[in-house]
C-alpha cells in the first residue's frame, strides 16, 4: 500500500469519524432539547395548576363566606328583605367566580382533581340552591319563610367532606402531600 492510499483511507476514516461524532452530537442536543421542553412543559403546568387550586378555594370559600351571612341575615331577630335581597346577589357573583374557577380546574386536570372539583362544586351548588330559595320564597312573602336551619347545616357539613376530599386530592396532584 503506497502513501496515497494510506492518505487517502484515513481522510475517509476521519471523515467517518466526523460525521458519526457530528451525528451523535446533534442527536445528543436534540434529546436534550426535549428534555427541556417536556420540563418546561411540566413547570408551566404545575404552576398554573397550582393557581388554579388555589382560586378554586378561594372562590369555595367566598361563596361559603356569602352563605353564611344569608344565614346570619335569616335568623336574626330584626332583619329585612332587603338585606336578604342584597345577600342573594352577593350569593350569585360569588357561585359565578365559584363555576369559572371549577371550570378551570377540570379543564387543566389531572381526572382525579377534576371529579373532586366536580363533587365539591356539586355540594356548593346544592347548599347555593337551599339557600337562594330560602331567600327568594323569605323575600316574596315579605318574612322568614319555614325553619331551614337543619337543611343549612347539613349541606354546610356536606361541603366541609368534600373540599377536605379535594384539597388532599389536589396535594397529591402537585405532589405536596410528602
Amino acid at each position: 500500500m503506497d502513501a496515497s492510499v494510506a492518505g487517502v483511507l484515513g481522510a475517509i476514516v476521519g471523515a467517518i469519524g466526523g460525521l458519526g461524532g457530528g451525528w451523535i452530537s446533534v442527536n445528543g442536543q436534540k434529546r436534550y432539547q426535549r428534555e427541556q421542553l417536556l420540563e418546561d412543559r411540566f413547570r408551566r403546568v404545575h404552576d398554573a395548576r397550582i393557581e388554579a387550586y388555589a382560586t378554586y378555594v378561594s372562590a369555595v370559600r367566598a361563596l361559603n363566606g356569602v352563605l353564611w351571612k344569608l344565614f346570619d341575615e335569616m335568623t336574626a331577630p330584626m332583619t329585612s328583605p332587603d338585606a336578604w335581597q342584597e345577600c342573594l346577589f352577593e350569593m350569585h357573583q360569588a357561585w359565578v367566580d365559584l363555576s369559572a374557577s371549577a371550570s378551570r380546574v377540570c379543564m387543566i386536570g389531572p381526572s382525579k382533581v377534576a371529579i373532586e372539583a366536580e363533587l365539591l362544586h356539586d355540594a356548593m351548588r346544592a347548599w347555593h340552591v337551599l339557600c337562594a330559595e330560602w331567600a327568594r320564597d323569605s323575600i316574596q312573602a315579605g318574612s322568614v319563610q319555614g325553619d331551614k336551619q337543619a337543611q343549612f347545616r347539613e349541606a354546610a357539613d356536606a361541603k366541609r367532606l368534600q373540599i377536605s376530599v379535594f384539597q388532599g386530592t389536589a396535594r397529591q396532584a402537585l405532589r405536596t402531600d410528602v
